[in-house]
């Protein structure tokens, strides 16, 4: 058994004799040197080992070998390949490219079973072959991964009733500039916004194209999701008047619709990925790949484009085409620039125009303001807010009242001790804290006093009743919102300033109408070594400069109740009662249509729809809702389920995550909630794991999501 155990691993000169090996060395090199002799048989008094050695050796030399006989009578023939009587020279049979294609084609079709490759292999080679497990699984791998096929003529093929629909998609006057610049380039890429029709019309373009001149194609269309997939495929022969699977098919994991006359197959981008990692063959019969959603960068589309950009060089006749509907198509254009195929180094960008839809918008302070919506902590923040707002108008009195650049003037101060906001003014990071009345009196006369006068010695009162009381060293003022910071840097303390930035102080907190923070205060009186003490602190500490993202011109009303509720509710969660609010107020105007809501992940999906269902009675008061779920870990028969119509009298209800944003047609959709937020993965560098965190979707996301109809 151990020699047999050796011999398996390949290492014989262990256990061979030395004086085997120098026979068997000097008798193989006595017989090459011969010409005479053509064949060289060993006795078959050999050990398996020796045997080994000797076919080991024969095959270092370029000579044959072969074992033949049973037991006690198997001997080792040693051979030249000119001259042998054993086996002669080997048959060869020339193939044509067809016939390879038509073979390669059959075994992907119809792969070889474990038993079949048994049969296949030489006697003495079958205890060596794979266990049926992995011949197995060899098998089933199979079946992920696109078959080959040949580049055959497309049949023509047109739906009438549906051709003066795709007549009015705004990509269908570019058609000719499309297939012009497919067919001068390697690499096209196409930037269409939503609805234009890039998805189900470009491949039929080139399909229709190869129809017309009489050449063969096969195109790959690749999509980030499986519904994607089957959906378009679904659309594109509708509109071709064909049936699913004979020119155009869908492939996606454990589940395909395809045949050999297939040349138009939508597949995820997995399966794509898959068929490229186990050897580019399949790129030898297909004439155009196309990648749809390039924008939604994850690994797998990363590492497409990575093995494709590769297989440009090698198989020059394949076309590339990328297609995105996001406005960044330039880092695109520069991964391919270098590739030795591109010619003139570029590629093509061929933007399409969108759809234009009456689409109406309501914002966070369009909802508020139109549905009423108010909790009752919204309604307290907003009493007190009203009074915040009439306590900066008397800001600007104490600042009138206050000689700031120099002496003490307190004529007409007051320190009434209102009971408001207080530390809730503060925009980010600041905690709420509650005092006494005689604490929160006592607080407001020594910030006065310290902003009034600012000498040594009111500052010292002011830091000692903070450290003494565990007072918050960001203790607003009740009626100016002044903190103790604010009050130093105006009058110029570097060293309170610095001892209360010790202590924790914030930098960024606003007060006043115009809300200006402890750094502008330094700067406008010109307390210069106050501003450099700040701004070394922001950097060290990494404070982010506030700037507003789009200047937008909104009423008094509006930016109160915005402010309200960006109080009173946590903007990493997603609020389930204003979207239920609003489901209502839609539901009860009686107006027709579907309403697709946008939600971060499945978590978010069963919480809105317990919502729903324990509001059911009220809901039913109006019409009875049909509520559906998308999400990407479904079957794909569950999520066809929301192209079906419902029942007269219902309103379809869609629960969806971020998969409906592109690649599919929800026809009856007329509203659309949109949460804002999606759940991506991160990595946590402190734990060293994966985590799921909802994060605000981007500007082009919520255009996307902003239309109803994605896709036609």
């Amino acid at each position: 058994m151990a020699q047999k155990r050796y011999k398996k691993d390949g290492n014989v000169y262990d256990i061979v004799p030395d004086e085997s090996q120098y026979l068997i060395n000097l008798t193989l090199k006595r017989f090459v040197n011969n010409p005479d002799i053509k064949e060289f048989e060993y006795i078959s008094a050999f050990e398996s080992c020796e045997r080994a050695y000797v076919h080991e050796k024969a095959k270092e030399l370029g000579l044959k070998s072969k074992s033949r006989g049973k037991g006690l009578n198997r001997a080792v023939t040693v051979y030249k390949r000119d001259g042998s009587t054993i086996i002669q020279a080997d048959a060869v049979i020339p193939l044509v490219r067809p016939s390879r294609q038509a073979i390669l084609t059959l075994l992907a079709s119809h792969p070889v079973t474990n038993k079949e490759r048994q049969d296949l292999l030489p006697i003495t080679e079958r205890d060596r072959s794979f266990p049926p497990e992995a011949s197995l699984r060899e098998t089933n791998k199979n079946q992920c991964r696109l078959h080959n096929g040949v580049p055959i003529v497309p049949p023509s093929g047109v739906n009438n009733e549906l051709l003066q629909f795709r007549k009015t998609l705004t990509i269908w006057p570019m058609k000719d500039t499309i297939i012009q610049a497919i067919n001068s380039h390697s690499v096209v890429i196409i930037n269409g916004e939503t609805g234009c029709g890039k998805t189900t019309q470009v491949p039929q373009f080139i399909v229709d194209h190869s129809e017309k001149t009489q050449r063969g194609c096969r195109i790959i269309c690749s999509m980030p999701r499986r519904i994607s997939a089957v959906t378009v495929s679904e659309r594109v022969a509708m509109e071709r008047g064909e049936p699913l699977g004979k020119t155009v098919g869908y492939q996606i994991r454990l589940e395909s619709r395809i045949s050999p006359n297939t040349i138009l197959t939508y597949c995820t981008n997995g399966i794509l990925l898959r068929t490229l990692l186990c050897g580019d063959s399949l790129l030898a019969t297909v004439t155009h790949v196309i990648i749809d959603e390039i924008h939604e960068r994850d690994r797998l589309s990363d590492f497409m484009l990575i093995v494709l950009r590769d297989a440009l060089a090698k198989y020059r006749g394949l076309k590339l085409v990328l297609m995105s509907s996001s406005l960044d198509t330039q880092m695109f254009s520069k991964y391919f620039t270098n590739c030795p195929v591109i010619s003139g180094n570029t590629c093509p960008i061929i933007t399409v125009p969108g759809r234009l839809y009456e689409v109406q918008e309501f914002f966070l302070e369009d909802i508020l303001k139109k549905t009423g919506y108010m909790t009752k902590e919204m309604i307290k923040v907003k009493k007190d807010l009203e009074r915040v707002k009439q306590n900066k108008l008397d800001l600007k009195t104490w600042m009138s009242a206050l000689n700031v650049n120099g002496g003490s003037n307190q004529q007409g101060l007051t320190y009434t001790a209102t009971p408001i906001l207080g530390q809730q003014s503060v925009e980010v990071g600041q905690e709420k804290v509650e005092l006494d009345g005689y604490l929160k009196q006592e607080m407001d006369r020594c910030l006065a006093q310290a902003w009034a006068s600012g000498t040594e010695q009111a500052f010292t009162q002011l830091l000692q009743l903070i450290l003494s009381e565990n007072i918050s060293v960001d203790y607003q003022h009740s009626d100016t919102g002044l903190t103790a910071l604010m009050a130093a840097a105006a009058r110029g303390s570097v060293d309170m300033a610095e001892h209360l930035l010790s202590l924790g102080a914030k930098v960024n907190i606003k007060a006043g109408s115009d809300e200006r923070t402890a750094l502008d205060w330094a700067t406008e009186n010109g307390h210069q070594d106050v501003v450099e003490l700040l701004q070394v602190y922001m950097i060290y500490y990494e404070y982010e400069p506030c700037k507003p993202d789009v200047e937008v011109e909104l009423s008094e009303e509006s930016k109160l109740l915005i402010d309200v509720y960006e109080r009173c509710f946590d903007e990493e969660q997603v609020d389930v009662d204003l979207i239920i609010h609003i489901l209502s107020t839609i539901h009860e105007s009686g107006k027709k249509g579907a309403v697709l809501i946008f939600l971060p992940g499945y978590d978010h999906i069963v919480s809105v729809k317990d919502r729903i269902l324990a509001n059911e009675k009220k809901f039913n008061e109006y019409g009875k809702l049909a509520i559906f779920i998308l999400h990407s870990k479904m079957q794909v028969v569950d999520q066809k389920r929301i192209f079906q119509p419902v029942h007269t009298g219902q309103r379809k209800v869609i629960l969806s995550t971020n998969i409906a944003e592109t690649s599919i047609t929800i026809d009856d959709v007329m509203y659309v909630i949109d949460s804002g937020k999606v759940r991506e993965k991160s990595y946590n560098a402190v734990t060293n794991v994966y985590t799921q965190k909802c994060e605000w979707i981007s500007q082009a996301c919520a255009r996307q999501r902003r239309d109803p109809f994605t896709l036609l």
